[in-house]
């Protein structure tokens, strides 16, 4: 039997727009936990949707896959009770795999509620509350002047600009269609760092949980898995969000953008930044068109460049049905 998950918590936003520090505020609660980002719904479920989970050998085949994947290892879980679960289930879909291996994650830390953080998963909202109809989605937006600084000196992060404000842009747009449902909290980073006596007690009432906001002043951790990240920008990703909600985080980004790459963002954003109440900044001169096509003329070249038959290939469908059948594998980068 498939564990029923208890109004379950899915924190989503672009990356580098303070979904991570959400996501250890919330698992201070001593009700939830949310689990760090294993990216179930917008890439194992799309990538595997060609097998027939009712199909055992399929079915098996997924659980070992994700269960062998980095993103699980982040868990910190045991695989061998969970995958004993799974097999000897008479349930076999996404949706149980997905909800048994968040219910060991919540008695992992013994709460009675659980929830999961994956940034891109705003993509797949509508999925989501698909499958859980009492789902609670915490937004997360950023300054996207400051999101895109961040992205370009991540380590996973495009080195352009303007891949980030595309990004910024489509969230956006699903962000306004969908703000007015009552699944939905909306939060902006800059006021939860800045604001966090309103902010914290307003996302605990939507969630229907205790939260301190006296949490924001200090350090947390023990509550959050982490998993092995190893050394660099991993790990000192993790321990800014568990320190204290620091206030210059806010403005660290007018230090690490050129003129030109403003301008790129402020060309493709700036009426999507006026309606989330961000500066489009309109000191960048006339220039700003021209400076934005030519951008994204080098953009899609490059990307075009760096594209191989073989990637997009792998990524296809069709490509991982045939390479299931031929050789019982698909191959796999997380």
């Amino acid at each position: 039997m498939t564990p029923i998950l208890d109004r379950p918590v899915f924190v989503v936003g672009v990356p580098r727009s303070g979904t991570t520090v959400m996501s250890t505020l919330l698992s201070s609660s001593p009700t939830i936990c949310i689990a760090p980002e294993i990216w179930f719904f917008n890439y194992w479920m799309q990538k595997y949707d060609f097998l027939d989970l009712s199909d055992r050998n399929s079915y098996t085949f997924f659980v070992d896959q994700f269960l062998a994947s980095k993103r699980f290892r982040y868990l910190e879980l045991d695989a061998q009770p969970i995958r004993d679960q799974l097999i000897n289930s008479d349930v076999q879909s996404f949706q149980s795999v997905f909800s048994t291996v968040l219910t060991h994650y919540a008695d992992k830390f013994a709460k009675s509620r659980v929830g999961e953080k994956t940034p891109g998963q705003f993509q797949s909202i509508e999925k989501i509350i698909e499958l859980y109809p009492d789902a609670k989605i915490v937004c997360m937006v950023r300054d996207p002047y400051a999101v895109a600084a961040s992205t370009i000196n991540s380590e996973f992060g495009s080195n352009h600009v303007l891949d980030s404000a595309i990004r910024w842009k489509r969230y956006s747009r699903i962000l306004s269609e969908r703000s007015h449902e009552n699944c939905i909290c909306i939060v902006r980073y800059e006021d939860l760092v800045l604001q966090f006596e309103r902010e914290i007690p307003r996302v605990a009432t939507f969630l229907d949980i205790e939260l301190d906001p006296a949490i924001a002043k200090t350090s947390r951790d023990g509550n959050y898995a982490v998993g092995d990240r190893g050394e660099g920008w991993a790990k000192d990703h993790f321990q800014k969000a568990f320190n204290a909600l620091n206030p210059q985080s806010i403005d660290k980004w007018k230090t690490h953008l050129s003129l030109e790459q403003k301008r790129v963002i402020r060309c493709q954003i700036a009426d999507e930044m006026s309606h989330w109440g961000y500066a489009a900044h309109e000191d960048e001169g006339p220039q700003c068109e021209s400076t934005a096509r030519k951008a994204m003329r080098r953009w899609k070249s490059k990307m075009k460049a760096l594209s191989r038959p073989s990637l997009l290939l792998s990524k296809s469908r069709t490509y991982n049905r045939l390479t299931y059948r031929l050789f019982g594998k698909v191959m796999e980068r997380n």
